[in-house]
């Protein structure tokens, strides 16, 4: 009776090993989804609005911008927003991981075309 007792404890924690270990490397080892996107204005000379988000919970600090495509569709990345000012047409960079809140954009875009709204705070009162 003993035997059966560890060899089922046994399996479990070789279920649970082989579990985190799929997780890890679901979300470690997976290549980002990368797209480059060109920008329209969303307002008369703004192509983005960028804002942060503080939390007291550290994980959940990040950026966020909001941005829009050729095609009109508005788009809003929660993450990591790098701002890069150059004259030329304005894109977007977009690399998109299996994290929560970790998405990157890279903005090039001209300067002063980024509106930037504030920090946002979170948490409990």
């Amino acid at each position: 009776m003993k035997d059966k007792i560890r060899f089922i404890i046994f399996i479990i924690l070789v279920l649970v090993a082989f579990g985190c270990i799929g997780m890890m490397v679901w979300t470690g080892f997976s290549p980002p989804k990368v797209s480059q996107l060109n920008l329209s204005e969303i307002s008369d000379g703004i192509y983005a609005y960028n804002e942060t988000v503080v939390s007291s919970i550290p994980a959940q600090n990040y950026s966020m911008v909001t941005f829009c495509n050729e095609s009109g569709n508005t788009i809003q990345i929660k993450g990591h927003v790098t701002i890069i000012y150059t004259d030329s047409k304005p894109y977007a960079v977009l690399e998109q991981y299996n994290y929560v809140n970790a998405d990157r954009v890279t903005l090039y875009v001209p300067k002063g075309s980024v509106n930037y709204l504030g920090t946002v705070s979170v948490g409990r009162r």
